[in-house]
């Protein structure tokens, strides 16, 4: 027996709330058809996972500040069969031994992709693209 898939399941989150990282990436994203939404801060980004939704893109600075508790929680508490994807649109340098801020992000989001700004709109597509068909597949796991 299959479920239908929630009606946003394909959608595509975006909290980038300083500079044009959200206004860049939706427009890339629309040109593309993917449907797409801008959130305002991490409260209303985790009020639209859990609406549905098939992948984040989050800026590591939007990460900072104590609204996280929520989508923590939210992260936790994911059926085993669930792996929520992000991509973390993150600046220059090196890897996650010369970042710890990014390694803990890693841990804490689990399902993560770092992108470097400036990123490139097809490597922004094709990662999304990539994060929302893992997130059907995973779906239809969970149907079976």
């Amino acid at each position: 027996m299959t479920t239908a898939r929630p009606a946003n399941s394909e959608r595509t989150l975006i909290l980038a709330p300083r500079g044009r990282d959200a206004v860049v990436a939706a427009r890339i994203l629309r040109e593309a058809h993917i449907d797409c939404h801008v959130c305002a801060d991490l409260d209303e980004l985790t009020r639209e996972i859990t609406r549905g939704s098939g992948i984040a893109i989050v800026t590591e600075e939007a990460t900072h500040g104590p609204d996280g508790r929520e989508l923590s929680q939210w992260i936790a508490a994911q059926p085993p069969w669930s792996d929520f994807p992000f991509v973390l649109l993150t600046g220059h340098g090196g890897g996650l031994e010369r970042n710890p801020a990014a390694a803990r992000l890693m841990q804490t989001l689990g399902n993560v992709s770092f992108l470097e700004r400036p990123f490139h709109p097809t490597t922004l597509i094709s990662v999304v693209q990539t994060g929302l068909r893992g997130r059907q597949r995973h779906g239809q796991g969970a149907e079976a």
